[in-house]
């Protein structure tokens, strides 16, 4: 989702401005305190005069966004799929490499029902798996058969010291992309979104 906006939080007695981000499975308040919350940990949720009200086994929060709250509320309530968070539409021209998740992979055929298993020339979607350093590679081949507005997601296991974030971004920016979004692929992984910068493309 990616939104976020300055505001006023309250947590368990305590008053904070700061700023609230709204992610695709949690939020997250940052200012005299930080708050962390995951969708599927929230027991209770609702709007009350532009204050967005979160209960979850940490306590409460509360945080006064005006009229956001009802989007928020309502992005919350209905969280966007993984082809929506990914970008995939059923006439999008997809190439997915090294990407092993069958549930996914199932999902992608019924979608769109032509997705590549090699990177084609001015793909849509390029996904491509990272499992090791040798994968990272493989980053500018993917990056070459892009289209000019395409999008290509390095996918790598979250939480693991032989393939970092960091190091997923820099292979990217390596080839001249640039990075916009980072996304949870599934629940052992995380996707990076990267792009052509808009005054490169052809």
């Amino acid at each position: 989702m990616g939104a976020e906006a300055p505001c006023v939080a309250h947590f368990n007695g305590v008053t904070s401005e700061g700023k609230a981000q709204l992610e695709t499975d949690f939020l997250l308040f940052r200012g005299e305190f930080r708050v962390k919350v995951l969708f599927k940990e929230i027991q209770d949720i609702a709007v009350i005069d532009g204050t967005l009200s979160i209960q979850s086994g940490q306590g409460t929060l509360r945080l006064d966004l005006g009229p956001a709250a009802a989007k928020w509320l309502q992005k919350i309530q209905n969280p966007p799929s993984l082809m929506e968070k990914l970008g995939i539409k059923a006439d999008s021209a997809v190439s997915v490499v090294g990407i092993h998740d069958r549930n996914f992979l199932v999902a992608l055929e019924s979608l769109t029902g032509n997705a590549k298993t090699n990177p084609r020339k001015d793909q849509d979607v390029t996904l491509l798996g990272l499992e090791s350093q040798e994968d990272l590679k493989q980053v500018a081949a993917a990056a070459a058969k892009l289209a000019p507005a395409g999008a290509l997601w390095l996918v790598w296991p979250k939480g693991q010291k032989h393939i970092t974030e960091s190091q997923v971004m820099a292979a990217g920016k390596s080839v001249g992309l640039v990075d916009t979004k980072i996304a949870s692929f599934s629940t052992t992984h995380t996707a990076m979104k990267f792009v052509i910068p808009k005054a490169k493309r052809p």
